[in-house]
């Protein structure tokens, strides 16, 4: 007996962050986003105005901002594999946006997104995320939705 073979997973090497609001999706071959029917019951934008909302997190992104992925108070870097890991409408919560990654057959990697915060002595990766700080603990989370199957 045959089993079926298992999909591929999703790697997303992130430095840490305490409250990320992720949504990836592997599209089909189509890339178009499945519809998917516990992402739309969820409500939308947990993200927005977060440092007020939530003084304690350390960084929040729901992928709402059409602003570049790399810039102030957001990641420090983003590789988007050709636009096989990259900001989509659609696939977020209840039909947002969100980051999608595409695995094609034999690939190591899809793509990457880094985010940095606290005191770091690395100019490249300090973006402005709370820089006078010490963490000694992180909890993050991430909302990851695979494709049907």
């Amino acid at each position: 007996m045959m089993s079926a073979p298992k999909p591929k997973p999703i790697a997303i090497p992130i430095a840490a962050a305490l409250a990320l609001a992720f949504a990836l999706a592997q599209p089909a071959p189509s890339l178009a986003v499945p519809a998917h029917p516990a992402v739309r019951a969820q409500p939308p934008a947990e993200c927005t105005d977060w440092p007020s909302e939530h003084p304690e997190w350390i960084f929040c992104d729901d992928f709402e901002s059409t602003a570049p992925l790399v810039g102030p108070r957001r990641w420090f870097e983003h590789d988007g594999d050709g636009g096989d890991f990259a900001v989509i409408d659609g696939a977020g919560r209840a039909g947002s946006r969100g980051l999608r990654g595409v695995w094609q057959a034999g690939e190591v990697g899809a793509g990457s997104i880094k985010v940095a915060f606290g005191r770091n002595p690395n100019r490249y990766m300090q973006k402005g995320i709370r820089p006078d700080e010490d963490f000694r603990d992180v909890y993050y989370r991430m909302d990851l939705l695979h494709q049907p199957g």
